[in-house]
């Protein structure tokens, strides 16, 4: 608009004081054009992003830079973490899959109460299996690895009923690659994708065919499942308005 009244006010002034031909006029407008209009459309579009980091900011968000306003409004798919932003940092224990006939469900909350009350550091995972397996007892331990980020498991070996069992537990993928033959990794591996798939946490037990020192184990004996145990994060109480916003 500032553009359109300054041509008019241009067009008035060189016609009837200056009596210039309209070629002249012409020339001078586009002109002024030239160097008025970029400036108008800089200014403009600032307002207008600052406008709308105003806002943003009455909803809670707060844009880092002003460009962040052009960015989002081309936006179709936007990716957000988890834990943390729809979810709260607390994991809670969601289930106990048994997919092997040689433990019970009690045998298995015993393994993962002593397994876990072994560990010394009680990160969120391990605290959410204990607050689930208080009362099971604890069994003997004869041999124990504790957890590391590089191999993403734990393990003993342990006394059950007078019997030396050797078991791991963690992330299926770094257990699923050494199952032996005979144990259904292909149908496991798919539940797992699927239990994943729902937004659970998944953890795999598994036992060494023959027991001993399970560092030793690791390098050359085959495991077979024993139960998928799943955890979960609780959506926060807001997470709908803001995915909604």
């Amino acid at each position: 608009w500032f553009a359109l009244a300054l041509a008019i006010v241009i067009c008035l002034v060189y016609f009837f004081i200056f009596k210039e031909d309209p070629t002249t006029i012409l020339k001078t407008i586009t002109s002024a054009a030239v160097v008025v209009v970029p400036e108008g459309l800089l200014l403009a579009s600032s307002l207008f992003f600052a406008y709308g980091s105003l806002k943003l900011l009455q909803a809670k968000v707060l844009p880092q830079k002003i460009s962040a306003i052009e960015d989002m409004a081309l936006l179709e798919v936007l990716a957000t973490d988890k834990t943390g932003t729809l979810t709260s940092p607390e994991i809670e224990f969601n289930s106990c899959e048994v997919i092997s006939k040689d433990f019970s469900k009690e045998e298995i909350a015993q393994i993962l109460n002593t397994l876990n009350s072994e560990s010394a550091e009680k990160n969120a995972t391990a605290q959410a299996i204990l607050n689930e397996f208080k009362d099971s007892k604890n069994l003997k331990i004869i041999d124990y690895m504790a957890f590391s980020s590089s191999r993403k498991l734990s393990g003993m070996t342990f006394l059950n009923n007078s019997k030396e069992e050797s078991i791991v537990f963690g992330a299926p993928e770094f257990i699923l690659k050494n199952l032996s033959k005979d144990s259904k990794s292909e149908i496991i591996s798919k539940e797992i994708d699927n239990l994943a798939s729902q937004g659970l946490r998944v953890l795999l037990l598994a036992k060494f065919q023959k027991s001993g020192k399970i560092s030793k184990l690791l390098e050359s004996e085959k495991l077979e499942p024993i139960a998928i145990i799943t955890l979960k994060n609780t959506l926060r109480p807001n997470v709908q308005e803001t995915v909604s916003f």
